[in-house]
This record gives C-alpha cells, sequence and structure tokens, in this order.
C-alpha cells in the first residue's frame, strides 16, 4: 500500500473507533471518564498499528486543541464578570476582587508545589534521553517585579491571544465593579441595563459552547495519542509513562484535597460537602461539571 492509502485507512479506522464511542455514551449511557480511559488504550493501539501514518487522524486532536484555546479566555471573562455583576452591592465587591486573585494565585502555586513534590519523589524524567534541538537557546527569565507587572492587564487583546489568565481576571473584575458603581443609582442602572444582558447571554452561550467542545475530548484524546505514538519512538516513551502517573496523581490531590480544603477554609464550608459535589460533577461529565456550585459560570446557566 501507498503511504496515502495508508493514511486514509487510519482515517476510515478512526472514524469507526469515534463511532464505537459514540454509542458507548448515547446506547451503554458509559461515563465520560470511562470513555476517555477507553480512548486512550484506542489510541495507544492506532498509534502502534499505523506507525508513520497518521497525519489526518491527527487533524481531530488539533482542531480540538484549537477550539479549548479560543473559548478559554472569553469563557473566563464573561464568568468573572456576570458573577460580579450578579453579586451586586450585595458584599464588598473590592475584597472579593483581591481574594480572586490570591487564590487564583494560590491555587496555581500549590499545583505547582504538588507537581515538583511529586516529580522529585517518583524521579521523573530519569532514563528518558533526548537530543536538544540544534540552536537551542534557553528562554530568558523574567526578573520578579516585571513578573509581578505582567499580572496586570496591559493589552487585552494581546492578554487574550496568549491565553494570560491572571491579567484577564483582573481586567473582568475591573469591569464587574464599574458596572456595579454606574448601577448604583435607579438612572445608572437603567443605563447600563443592555450590558448586563449582554453579559449574562454572552455568559450562558459561552457555557454551553464549553459542553459542547468538553464533550468531544474523548475523540481528541484518541487522535492526539495516536498521533503521539505514531511519530516516537515507543522505547523511548516508556519513562513518559511515569509522567502521566504523576499527572493524575496531582490532578486527583489538586481536585480533591487542595481545592476543598482551601474553599473550606475560605467560606467555612465543611470541605467533604465540598468534596462530594466535586465528586458528583466529575463522575457526571462536562454537562455536569459546568453546573457545579463550584462554576461561577453555572449561576447564570438556565
Amino acid at each position: 500500500m501507498t503511504e496515502t492509502a495508508w493514511e486514509w485507512l487510519a482515517l476510515g479506522v478512526t472514524v469507526l473507533l469515534f463511532a464505537g464511542l459514540a454509542f458507548l455514551s448515547v446506547k451503554k449511557k458509559a461515563g465520560f471518564s470511562a470513555r476517555v480511559i477507553i480512548a486512550t488504550v484506542l489510541g495507544i493501539a492506532m498509534g502502534l498499528i499505523f506507525k508513520g501514518h497518521t497525519t489526518y487522524v491527527a487533524a481531530f486532536g488539533t482542531v480540538w486543541s484549537n477550539a479549548i484555546g479560543a473559548i478559554v479566555v472569553p469563557l473566563l471573562l464573561f464568568s468573572v464578570i456576570a458573577s460580579i455583576t450578579n453579586l451586586g452591592s450585595s458584599l464588598r465587591l473590592k475584597n472579593i476582587g483581591i481574594k480572586t486573585v490570591v487564590f487564583l494565585l494560590l491555587n496555581t502555586l500549590t499545583a505547582s508545589l504538588i507537581t515538583l513534590g511529586l516529580a522529585l519523589v517518583f524521579g521523573v524524567g530519569k532514563g528518558f534521553n533526548a537530543a536538544m534541538p540544534q540552536h537551542y537557546q534557553a528562554k530568558h527569565v523574567p526578573a520578579v517585579l516585571d513578573t509581578i507587572i505582567g499580572l496586570f492587564p496591559s493589552n487585552l487583546v494581546a492578554n487574550w491571544a496568549a491565553n494570560q489568565v491572571v491579567p484577564v481576571v483582573i481586567f473582568a473584575i475591573l469591569i464587574g465593579l464599574a458596572y456595579n458603581a454606574a448601577a448604583s443609582t435607579p438612572k445608572g442602572e437603567a443605563a447600563v441595563k443592555p450590558f448586563k444582558t449582554f453579559v449574562d447571554a454572552g455568559n450562558v452561550v459561552l457555557s454551553k459552547a464549553t459542553q459542547i467542545i468538553v464533550g468531544f475530548t474523548p475523540y481528541a484524546v484518541l487522535a492526539l495519542i495516536a498521533a503521539a505514538i505514531s511519530k516516537s519512538n515507543l522505547v523511548a516513551l516508556l519513562p513518559l509513562l511515569l509522567v502521566l502517573v504523576v499527572a493524575y496523581i496531582a490532578i486527583a490531590l489538586q481536585m480533591f484535597v487542595v481545592q476543598p480544603a482551601i474553599l473550606g477554609v475560605t467560606t467555612r464550608t465543611n470541605p467533604l460537602h465540598i468534596l462530594q459535589c466535586t465528586s458528583s460533577s466529575s463522575s457526571s461529565g462536562p454537562q455536569a461539571s459546568s453546573r457545579s456550585p463550584l462554576n461561577p459560570a453555572s449561576a447564570a446557566s438556565p
């Protein structure tokens, strides 16, 4: 068979596997996590069988990755603005804005520490040999002051394009606070009502769009893993299995231990209740998770 024929054959088999995953979802009511695990196994098999012939298959994963990258910033922007404007003047919003940024940074810090700790404990990277690309230049590490300045928005379009989360959050908080200040009088509230309607509608639409994109995760996982296995030396990839194990452990610790603990302390809520909500939403798939109490966008969802 020619190279092109192998590519089309791999694409055809992938489409059939996609149909099987859809059947598991619609007819067998298989859970989201179960379908992702099945897709992972199928992706490994596809990569091994169609070695070097997954160019067309990889396109599915690339499109999904691009869609995820495109939806993150607008969803975050609308969710934060909608959350703050829905609170109105009932709470001290300045403190909420500060706490939002602090908790976001704290969440990032704990995730980084957990990852580094697990990597040291499990010895991630040992036994993996990879040649550095030619003419490689190490990236410049910015100074602490420059890093702090970079956390604040400078050009929203540039921050949006770079998927820089913290500047977008701070900008959204500023817009939310400005709306509440403008709506503090009956005349001002009438003037900014169209903006509020737009934000709430945008929040609902983007939440639904996120559900749709996340729903395609099993198919994207199959395609991306098949492409990665197909283009790599399997022996060289074996040490990376440890990275996958560490990643799942880190995610579990962050989701089921650290975040409930932080929310429990800050909201004076029983962490077990938060953990129960997180567990039930995770096991029910993307639609349930989008309506989780931990998701600010859920407040505006119908």
